[in-house]
């Protein structure tokens, strides 16, 4: 017996790519380890814009340990105007999470993240 239904197509799966045509993915970082230390002291600051810099940060110290770099605290990475990430970059100092440096104009690197 055939169950067929005439003049039916069977789905088929779709086309497999090759390796060679599939463009190159963006590294994203889906979740990262947030220390004791950290949240202690992030409790104890009273900034929003402190806390949210401090996840940027580990968010970007995991991506440079995986693919290299300095960690940049640019306008395009913290989405935060230049005032507001002053005022949370020396709250981070304050709450020695992390170490800086600057030179000119430049926009402020992270030296060191204290763990």
């Amino acid at each position: 017996m055939d169950f067929r239904i005439p003049d039916m197509e069977m789905p088929q799966p779709p086309p497999r790519h090759n390796k060679k045509t599939q463009k190159s993915r963006r590294f994203v970082v889906r979740w990262v380890k947030l220390h004791q230390r950290w949240a202690i002291a992030l409790q104890q600051s009273k900034s929003v814009s402190a806390y949210q810099l401090a996840h940027t940060i580990l968010f970007e110290e995991f991506k440079r340990k995986q693919i290299g770099g300095q960690i940049v605290l640019s306008m395009e990475m913290t989405k935060m105007p230049s005032s507001t990430r002053k005022r949370a970059t020396e709250e981070l100092i304050k709450l020695g999470l992390i170490k800086v440096s600057k030179h000119g104009k430049q926009a402020v690197r992270v030296t060191k993240v204290i763990i």
